[in-house]
């Protein structure tokens, strides 16, 4: 990668790390911390809910693929309430569903109303979960990279991937072998205006994806705070 190029890119990762980045993976990580310290107190509205949806066996072989930070007994009981979610791939629940754990964990004696307001609201986005998986699902595996998990570029990768609606509507037009998360970069950071056709990334954008694989951790990338 040349200077300028260079320069480019690290610019552009400290835009996101010292931006949005840092919180995505702090609310992941104490979703994730939360999920896995669930002590239901017996006789509450959590307590039976848990208890009524505790079987993990529930769940479809591909549920894992999708990484948001829920636990199984919440993503069985999600499956029982929102018909015609995904089985496999990413994603398969909406977003918003973590902001209705996070709820139900802060007040373990809800009203079951008000949860079950909170699950209409999810079911309006079962079309957008949908559309999202289905237009993932057409981008080859074989173009995503191996990302060190626990590194600067493993967050800003986080980050990226959940921005995936950037992407227009004809960006596989371009068959460059580019994983969805670097194209959200690459178009976030205006290394591409085009929104169509065979040319919409520059032909060095590998060479430049290569370099921070080979970088995850470069002191060039802003660390995560």
């Amino acid at each position: 990668m040349n200077t300028t190029r260079r320069s480019a890119v690290h610019v552009g990762i400290a835009g996101v790390l010292f931006g949005s980045v840092a919180f995505g993976c702090c609310a992941t990580a104490s979703a994730t911390a939360s999920a896995r310290s669930i002590q239901p107190v017996v006789g509450t509205s959590f307590d039976r809910l848990v208890r009524e949806n505790s079987g993990a066996e529930n769940l479809p072989p591909g549920d894992g693929d999708d990484p948001i930070a829920l636990p199984a007994w919440f993503r069985s009981y999600l499956r029982t309430q929102l018909p015609g979610l995904p089985t496999g791939g990413r994603p398969q629940y909406p977003r918003g569903a973590l902001a209705v754990w996070l709820w139900l964990d802060g007040n373990r004696s809800f009203p079951a109303d008000v949860l079950s307001a909170r699950i209409d609201a999810l079911k309006a986005a079962i079309p957008a979960v949908v559309g999202e998986h289905d237009r993932r699902a057409a981008y080859p595996k074989e173009w995503e990279v191996d990302v060190p998990n626990g590194t600067r570029l493993a967050a800003l990768r986080q980050k990226l991937d959940e921005e995936f609606a950037r992407l227009p509507a004809r960006d596989l037009e371009d068959r460059s072998p580019l994983p969805i998360w670097f194209r959200v970069y690459l178009r976030q950071y205006g290394e591409t205006g085009a929104t169509s056709g065979s040319y919409q990334y520059n032909r060095n954008a590998p060479r430049s994806l290569q370099w921070l694989l080979g970088h995850p951790n470069s002191d060039e990338i802003p660390a995560d705070r």
